[in-house]
């Protein structure tokens, strides 16, 4: 299993968990996803090392407590950078490894965000909707192929994960808002 965090420290611990509890291999890299190219190189590499992926987990999301409509370019772009920017990017890297798989997964975490527009997280909201017209796309694109997709958001409520939950499965590569 490869987790990717932007803190080492949560890594160590999410790592150490796996192992003990359920003896699991964790190979674990540290990137901020507001740098995009950075990140995604890095997942990229440690993820070759696998040889064969089979599902992709991105329960990840940045919110600025002033997303009201007034961010400077570069703070809106950081938020779209980590919110939407850096998982299309790496799904665009491993996407040919997912369809060459035998099966595969692709887990988008929405956030009602996406669809509820308010005054607050503007930014952040509109990420979250190109997140999901991305998702929808993408499972136009691999309707043929074994990838499935699914968009947490659009699950029933008994089927989604609490953020939790889904850290067993891959910790957020920033916070989770």
């Amino acid at each position: 299993m490869l987790l990717v965090a932007s803190d080492e420290r949560d890594l160590e611990a999410q790592s150490a968990h796996l192992h003990l509890a359920h003896g699991v291999h964790v190979e674990t890299v540290a990137a901020d996803a507001g740098r995009p190219l950075e990140c995604i190189e890095r997942i990229h590499r440690a993820a070759g090392a696998f040889g064969a992926i089979d599902a992709v987990f991105f329960p990840i999301g940045e919110s600025s407590g002033n997303d009201d409509g007034s961010l400077s370019l570069e703070q809106a772009r950081r938020l779209l950078d980590v919110n939407l920017f850096v998982v299309v990017g790496l799904i665009a890297r491993l996407l040919p490894l997912l369809i060459g798989a035998e099966q595969a997964n692709i887990v988008g975490f929405g956030s009602v965000a996406a669809i509820r527009g308010r005054g607050a997280n503007v930014v952040y909201s509109a990420a979250k909707r190109g997140l999901e017209s991305y998702f929808e796309s993408l499972r136009c694109l691999t309707a043929r192929s074994r990838v499935r997709e699914a968009d947490e958001s659009r699950l029933p409520q008994d089927r989604r994960c609490s953020h939790r939950a889904c850290a067993l499965v891959s910790a957020p590569i920033a916070p989770v808002s």
